[in-house]
């Protein structure tokens, strides 16, 4: 079985999706957004392809859908974000006091396929969802939070800087890991 990741707009998601391909996931397949102009919608989908995720049209192509559930019932991984409607067709309802439309689609591909859909916010209780906002995990477990906060106003340099460190601290092999926990 394939497996449905639903993800808020948080980290970077094109540098997440190369990690888990550069970890030998195979591929991935999203649905991108078309941007206007055409040119940096086109750019945008080529980058992806560079990193080996397959990035589908939101509209303006084949059924992305169809699409995505081939890829499912062959084992593969697809990513989608989901708190943000780009179709104009998403599910209405509460988000955050307002009404808004979010993507429907990881959720309905999980069930008429029986894909596997991981919450990945189920992970980082006590943090209220931003963007920008940073996170590591480690065997299933939040170790590393890099929050809006943290990140706004600051230089690059400052939060290469932090993201190395947790990197380092976090993310070696297993062996050495046990001391860093």
């Amino acid at each position: 079985r394939g497996v449905v990741f639903a993800l808020p707009h948080m980290g970077n998601y094109d540098l997440a999706g190369a990690w888990i391909i550069a970890e030998g996931a195979g591929s991935i397949t999203t649905v991108a957004e078309r941007l206007k102009p055409e040119s940096v919608y086109g750019r945008f989908v080529a980058f992806r392809e560079g990193l080996g995720v397959e990035a589908l049209p939101a509209s303006g192509g084949s059924s992305a859908f169809g699409i995505l559930a081939q890829r499912l019932r062959a084992g593969k991984l697809v990513c989608l974000v989901c708190d943000r409607d780009v179709t104009g067709g998403g599910i209405e309802g509460e988000v955050f006091g307002e009404k808004g439309r979010m993507m429907g689609g990881p959720a309905a591909l999980a069930v008429q396929d029986g894909a596997a859909p991981p919450l990945a916010r189920r992970y980082f209780t006590g943090y209220l969802p931003s963007s920008p906002q940073i996170a590591l995990l480690r065997d299933g477990k939040l170790v590393f939070m890099l929050e809006r906060h943290d990140i706004e106003g600051r230089m690059p340099e400052e939060i290469a800087e932090d993201l190395t460190n947790a990197f380092d601290r976090f993310c070696t092999p297993a062996e050495s890991a046990a001391g860093n926990r």
